[in-house]
């Protein structure tokens, strides 16, 4: 009786334990599958996801081609940087010769007039421009436009012979002046005055001007005006390169300097019934103008000035003279 007792209490505790291992399996299958729905859920998810960023990426960088390519269209480069069209020029060998003697016949000189006058030769107007806004040439220029500052006393006319021996020095050409006035002459070598076409050739424009000091710093020199007046000229230190990359270094106007010189120049222009700015120096003054960190407001007060002395304008009237100048010029 004890022994069936012991039999069936013995095969109750299998049967609980086979129950319970099956439990256990149905269990960790349970789990096990659970695990694997997870994994695959997150799975899934992480694809939509990645598809997601894939798409919006696929996007933008659509977006981004769209975009660069409506600003490479010529109507967007004419409107956005116009100021910079003449960047594209591309030279001929002969402009390039024509432009890096020019260079180095301006700073030959600009030496000569430092060393045996004690002056100083200051680029103007195109190669100014050019040194001031790009460091290099940028279209090939009619002259060489240079003003030379002088203790007072120097005989101008000898600077303007001297320029014609140091042209002719550093050149295999014959060189010829043509004064018109005390303070400016014109020099323009043989192969010039050969051609018809303005821009074949040499040539120079320079305008010699006295001051009191011209060793004082550059941004404080005064020079002597035709009537003994006293005045403002700005200069600052600039470098040009030259096509085959040799470096020169330079004076020049300060860009708001340069600019009022050459707004004023229009006027006087118009007055002598002489020709109107070209596109050429329209564009010179638009570079200026978009030159990071140039003064607009000292131009516009300097040219008001101008106006208001050499035309006797009103202050108000004057200031929108000026007004419409820049706005008809787009600077």
């Amino acid at each position: 009786m004890a022994d069936n007792k012991a039999d069936e209490t013995f095969e109750e505790v299998i049967t609980s334990l086979s129950e319970t291992k099956q439990t256990l399996l149905f269990t960790a299958v349970a789990a096990h599958e659970w695990h694997m729905a997870f994994v695959q859920c997150i799975l899934e998810y992480g694809i939509e996801a990645l598809k997601l960023y894939t798409e919006s990426h696929r996007v933008c960088i659509q977006e981004l081609a769209e975009h660069f390519q409506k600003q490479s269209a010529p109507e967007a480069v004419a409107s956005e940087n116009r100021i910079y069209n003449h960047l594209k020029h591309e030279f001929s060998e002969a402009e390039r010769q024509k432009m890096d003697r020019d260079i180095h016949l301006l700073s030959e000189l600009a030496r000569g007039v430092e060393r045996v006058y004690k002056g100083r030769l200051a680029l103007d107007f195109g190669w100014a421009v050019d040194a001031l806004c790009d460091e290099r040439p940028t279209r090939v220029h009619h002259d060489m436009d240079a003003r030379i500052i002088l203790p007072v006393g120097v005989d101008q006319e000898k600077v303007f012979d001297f320029a014609v021996r140091v042209f002719a020095e550093q050149s295999d050409l014959r060189w010829y002046k043509q004064q018109t006035h005390p303070s400016w002459a014109a020099i323009w070598g043989e192969d010039h005055a050969r051609s018809s076409n303005p821009l074949d050739g040499s040539r120079a424009d320079l305008h010699v001007l006295h001051s009191l000091h011209p060793w004082a710093s550059e941004s404080q020199i005064e020079v002597i005006s035709r009537q003994g007046n006293p005045y403002s000229m700005p200069l600052q230190r600039v470098r040009l390169t030259d096509t085959i990359g040799r470096a020169y270094d330079f004076l020049a106007p300060t860009p708001e300097a340069l600019a009022t010189t050459k707004l004023q120049l229009l006027h006087s222009m118009r007055d002598q019934h002489e020709r109107e700015f070209g596109e050429t120096d329209v564009d010179d003054l638009r570079r200026l103008f978009a030159r990071p960190g140039f003064d607009r407001g000292k131009v516009l007060g300097s040219l008001q000035l101008y106006l208001m002395n050499v035309y006797q304008m009103e202050a108000e009237q004057a200031r929108d003279a000026v007004a419409r100048q820049l706005k008809a010029l787009e600077v």
